[in-house]
């Protein structure tokens, strides 16, 4: 039987983690909060077990960057187990296999996760700033996470697909921590383009330091603005 909410447990020194089947935006926030709540305060090593999970959505992918950046604080690991040929292959798609060491089975992490780990810990190499892009019901379902400044991959928003058969931008701030001008002026470009093609963008999740300044440079003209997922998706589903 499939769990319908995360399962904790704690393996071999490690928070180990198993997902439900399917992350949406009507289960996702208890569940990173009970993800959050499980992690130790000091060099936390989390594993998250996919073994229930049939597919990714956007939800779920900003559950993962949540978890990530809140063990990256507390200078520890993250890694995901039994992933599927299917779910690889969507992680693969949105680039976080850069971001996590994925491994097939728990054998496989038994045998290499601390080299693997200790390989990471020596390269210095946290991913600071994440775009995520996924196109789903002709939507597309756009997360910014981290560190959105100058020297941090930023020109990765170039990369999101931008075109007159997408009506709607649903971009997902939860995880967004900063921004800067260069930021900004890339957010403007990506922005300027969707309005061209006769798209719409809509930004939920906000923090309010950012909302302020974004405001403050009437960015609000090119986005509007939720509290949540679940507004921004009804005022799409409005206008349809």
């Amino acid at each position: 039987m499939q769990p319908e909410t995360v399962i904790i447990e704690h393996k071999a020194g490690c928070v180990w983690l198993t997902l439900p089947s399917t992350i949406t935006s009507e289960n996702r926030d208890a569940l990173q909060k009970a993800v959050l709540e499980a992690l130790p305060a000091h060099e936390p090593q989390c594993v998250f077990d996919l073994s229930s999970v049939n597919r990714f959505f956007s939800t779920g992918f900003g559950l993962l960057i949540a978890a990530e950046q809140e063990v990256g604080k507390r200078s520890g690991n993250v890694a995901l187990v039994n992933v599927s040929a299917r779910c690889r292959e969507q992680l693969e798609s949105v680039h976080l296999t850069r971001l996590f060491p994925v491994f097939s089975t728990a054998v496989e992490f038994e045998i290499s996760h601390e080299a693997v780990w200790e390989k990471r810990a020596a390269s210095q190499s946290r991913t600071k700033f994440l775009c995520l892009s996924q196109i789903e019901n002709a939507v597309n379902r756009i997360s910014l996470a981290g560190s959105m400044m100058v020297g941090e991959s930023i020109e990765q928003l170039k990369d999101i697909e931008v075109s007159s058969d997408i009506r709607s931008y649903l971009i997902d701030c939860t995880n967004l921590e900063r921004i800067d001008s260069k930021g900004i002026s890339e957010l403007v470009v990506f922005l300027k383009k969707v309005n061209e093609t006769g798209g719409r963008a809509m930004v939920f999740g906000m923090r309010p330091h950012i909302l302020e300044l974004l405001e403050l440079l009437a960015l609000n003209d090119m986005l509007r603005f939720y509290d949540d997922e679940q507004a921004a998706m009804a005022a799409i589903c409005s206008e349809e």
